[in-house]
């Protein structure tokens, strides 16, 4: 039988050629890369009141196609329903900081300097300073599967309340796009292909030595 020394300097060889093998996938990502289609445009939590205040509808998100009031329309910024547009960035460079966003844009629109993060399957992304991003004052957040929903909501531009010729009168928090994610392009960072085979080497190394010292 092998002896303990000689069962390590394999383990060791192993090691190397783990290094030398080609690469697998691994979750760290620090870079967006998405295909996104704009699905629909609306008010975000949209309230609706008579003249003297009283609340008559509420709405966590009203589609811009249902506005039977004739609120003023949504921002568009150069979107357009049933479009797609790329959505590319990275995370985490010395320029402009490590939780800033660079090279970043959603279509033409630059979102670089926004502050943010980017998980296994989702980011979020967003800038309190209006005119340091291509939206001003916004938050963009959503998740990167094929499929997942992306949303665009924006602070800045015209009011967000609006009155009407009987005195009744409409307020929002927001502008809102709502886009799916229709392509993943995300490149993780490659890790050995061989370490998991090199993990499970080590593994079988401490149940043998294990069940040897349990039969003397």
């Amino acid at each position: 039988m092998q002896s303990l020394m000689q069962k390590l300097m394999t383990l060791a060889t192993a090691a190397v050629i783990s290094v030398s093998a080609p690469t697998a996938e691994a979750s760290t990502i620090k870079h967006l890369d998405l295909d996104l289609k704009l699905q629909k445009t609306g008010y975000n939590l949209l309230e609706i009141h008579d003249p003297s205040g009283k609340l008559l509808q509420k709405h966590s998100f009203l589609d811009s196609r249902d506005n039977a009031w004739g609120i003023r329309p949504v921002v568009d910024h150069d979107y357009a329903i049933n479009q797609e547009y790329s959505l590319v960035a990275t995370l985490g460079v010395s320029t402009p900081g490590e939780n800033q966003f660079s090279n970043c844009y959603l279509g033409f629109r630059s979102c670089t300097n926004a502050f943010g993060r980017i998980n296994d399957n989702s980011f979020s992304m967003g800038d309190g300073v209006a005119q340091t991003t291509g939206f001003g004052d916004f938050f963009l957040r959503g998740g990167t599967d094929v499929g997942d929903e992306v949303t665009l909501s924006t602070f800045e531009g015209p009011d967000y309340y609006q009155f009407f010729d009987d005195g009744s009168y409409a307020s929002w928090s927001s502008d809102e796009h709502v886009f799916s994610v229709v392509s993943n392009n995300l490149t993780p960072i490659p890790l050995p292909a061989g370490l998991p085979l090199l993990l499970a080497g080590i593994g079988g190394l401490g149940l043998m030595t294990r069940r040897k010292r349990r039969a003397a």
